[in-house]
Order: C-alpha cells, then structure tokens, then sequence
C-alpha cells in the first residue's frame, strides 16, 4: 500500500518507497482488485467524509452525477492551493532555492480570476471577486516570506493510491511531504541515497485555508492524514493553516496568519482509519444511502446543495 504516482508536471521529485514510478495503468490494476461496487471505482477523503456526514448528498453527487456550482470560500482555497503548490515545485526544481516574492503575485494575476467563475454562493468571508483574491494575495505573500524558506521539501501534490485492507481503491493528493530531520543527516552523509524518494520519518502535511484557527484535535484525529500515514508507511503528520481574516478580525485590523499543528500516528489509528473507509465502501456498494440527522449543521439550505430537493421540498 505504498503506492504513489507523480503528477506528470513533477517528473521525478518523489518515487514510491523503494520501488518504481507507479503509472496509471498500476492504478487501474488498483481498482481492479476491488472487492466494492463504487460509483468511480475507488474511495477518497472527500467520498468517504461526504458519505459521513450525508449518505443521501452522496448519492445525489456521486451516484447520480449530479454536480453543483462552488462557493466563493472554496474558489479561494483552491486559488491558493495552487499558487502554493507551484511556488513549492519552484522551490524543489531550483534546488532549494526560494522564489522571489512577486512570483506568487504574478500567478494570482494570471490564473485567480479563472477560479470563481462557477461560484454560485458568495460566502460572507469573500462577498467579492476581488475580495477573495485580495486576501488570497496576502496570504501566499505570509506564507512565501515565512514558511517557504524553513520547509525541507521532499515532493508538492503528491498523488497516492493503494488498496486500503487489501480491499478498497483509495486514491489521494498530499499537498506536501518534508524531509524528515533524521533523514536530512542520513542524506548528508550519503549523497547516493535517492532525495526523490518518500521515507520514513518524512512529513506529510495538509493546507487548510480557513477563517479561524483549529484546535489540536483536528490534526490528531484527521482520518486523511491517518490514511495518507499509512499509504506512504510515515507516521509524521501535520496541517499548515493559512488563516484568512474573518469579519471579525478583518475589523479588528488583523492580518492572516499562518499555524502550524503537527501529529503523529500510530498503528492502531491508521488500522482504525482504514476501517472507516472498508466500512464506508460496503455501505455504498450495498446501495445505503440513509438521510442526514436533520440536525447536523449540513441539513441546511445554506450548506446543501441538494436541500431544495430533499429536505426541503414543497
């Protein structure tokens, strides 16, 4: 279950443990060892947490294939997603080199309108276009001139896939492993070990630009950092938060921040995060799509897409 497929732009900055480049014919291999019926073949972190919250929304989206417009709050994190994901693959391309500070910028004038032309919801946080990408500026600015330069970067998007319990298609992007400290001495002293290759005692690590500061929690019990422990055989994890200003703190004149919350795994709770996706495939490949607890915060017509249809029907 060490799998792992590169992103044809990324060459070859990462390879699977001790092993070949993975292709995609080794991913359809993947799916065709499945032991579930399920609607594209393999499970990801979205599918599995969306079945989790809403069985029915599922079905809805991904049985039925029914698709819904975005919202201005996910078009912004998508927008600086992929800044940062290309300012990391300059930094790993130019040998550790930090991209100058306009790169970012120049990106975001080329590509950030692109990202909200299918918003249908414009959240309070980024009511505007030029809103979202005036915080999107500052934050890949916050995070190119303060935690850019002290990250080690082993690979940046890395894709991964392996059969979960021998069992399950999964299939996942890591947005960004760090060479490990122990690793870093151990390449330094011999330069013949492969620095492209993912090892154990590296980092993966998650980019969540969101509004508000999470508690440690979330990173100890992230079941995407759990399975993404176990498909690369590390155990270190951790989220990068790049906080936007709320409408709170954008009155109190505060700037983005960025946070840092690390984790690491253990064997019994990746085993139980593989059980969360073994459970969540046979429920789907059983047809089970029961409603939502009408009070979960998703039952909502401002966070469901499909409420008008379901719930919320005449």
């Amino acid at each position: 279950m060490d799998w792992f497929e590169l992103g044809e732009d990324q060459e070859e900055e990462a390879r699977a443990v001790g092993g070949r480049r993975k292709t995609a014919e080794d991913f359809e291999l993947t799916k065709s060892q499945s032991k579930y019926e399920l609607p594209t073949g393999y499970l990801s972190v979205s599918q599995v947490n969306l079945y989790n919250e809403c069985p029915e929304r599922y079905r809805r989206k991904y049985v039925e294939g029914n698709r819904t417009p975005g919202s201005s709050n996910l078009s912004q994190g998508r927008l600086v997603h992929e800044v940062i994901d290309r300012l990391n693959k300059y930094k790993i391309s130019h040998g550790g080199a930090v991209p100058p500070a306009e790169l970012g910028q120049d990106i975001i004038s080329d590509i950030g309108a692109d990202f909200f032309d299918d918003v249908a919801t414009w959240d309070p946080r980024n009511p505007s276009q030029e809103h979202a990408i005036h915080y999107a500026r500052e934050i890949v600015t916050l995070y190119t001139r303060d935690l850019l330069p002290r990250l080690d970067i082993r690979a940046a998007e890395l894709e991964v896939f392996g059969l979960v319990n021998e069992a399950v298609p999964f299939l996942g992007y890591i947005d960004i492993v760090t060479v490990g400290e122990a690793n870093k001495d151990l390449e330094a002293a011999d330069p013949s070990l492969d620095r492209r290759a993912v090892k154990p005692g590296d980092m993966i690590g998650d980019f969540k630009v969101t509004g508000r500061n999470y508690g440690k929690h979330r990173v100890a019990n992230s079941l995407q950092l759990s399975v993404y422990a176990g498909l690369t055989r590390t155990r270190d994890v951790g989220y990068y938060l790049l906080i936007d200003r709320s409408d709170r703190n954008r009155e109190a004149n505060r700037s983005p921040q960025i946070k840092t919350h690390k984790s690491t795994r253990t064997d019994t709770e990746i085993r139980h995060a593989y059980n969360v996706v073994e459970r969540t495939a046979q429920a789907i490949s059983a047809g089970n799509f029961p409603l939502t607890n009408p009070e979960s915060w998703m039952c909502d017509a401002k966070w469901c897409p499909f409420y008008a249809q379901c719930r919320g029907a005449a």
